[in-house]
């Protein structure tokens, strides 16, 4: 696969994602804490009946009992900005809009950065494994938008 094509496959995965961080920021906002915690406790009610000790659904159960209503407000709000912001990117990316690629090496770099502290705080490999991801795709960002340059000079 190509560099372009690369670039391209790129950001249509972050435009998927902040698609559905705008989905989930949506559903956070609107759905009630009660009706996700019954969602939570039907979903795993026939795996924990046999098998008690299950980490996953455990692990959900204990999750959806330290919701709060201002984890649920901080939720929405982190998703809808993320999303919105993600799409809003991606789109300036795909259009080849000339401020996008500084902006989106920007809030990447300022995402990877907040992935590594939380790692820090939290130990959990996933947000390793994201900050990984957003540095590929600032990469491709940066060469695509070297690229770009080179080609304005070029012409």
């Amino acid at each position: 696969m190509r560099g372009h094509q690369l670039f391209e496959l790129a950001i249509l995965f972050k435009g998927v994602d902040g698609a559905l961080e705008l989905v989930g920021g949506v559903a956070a906002a609107f759905v009630p804490l009660s009706a996700l915690d019954n969602l939570i406790y039907m979903a795993t009610a026939h795996e924990l009946s046999l098998e008690p000790d299950d980490r996953i659904a455990n692990a959900l159960r204990n999750f959806a009992d330290m919701l709060s209503i201002g984890t649920k407000h901080y939720a929405a709000a982190y998703l809808l900005s993320h999303g919105m912001l993600k799409l809003l990117l991606v789109y300036g990316l795909w259009r080849e809009k000339t401020w996008a690629f500084p902006s989106a090496l920007l809030f990447l770099t300022l995402f990877v950065s907040y992935q590594v502290y939380r790692y820090f705080h939290t130990g959990s490999p996933w947000l390793l494994v994201f900050a990984a991801i957003d540095t590929a795709v600032a990469w491709l960002i940066w060469r695509e938008y070297e690229r770009r340059k080179q080609l304005q000079v070029g012409a």
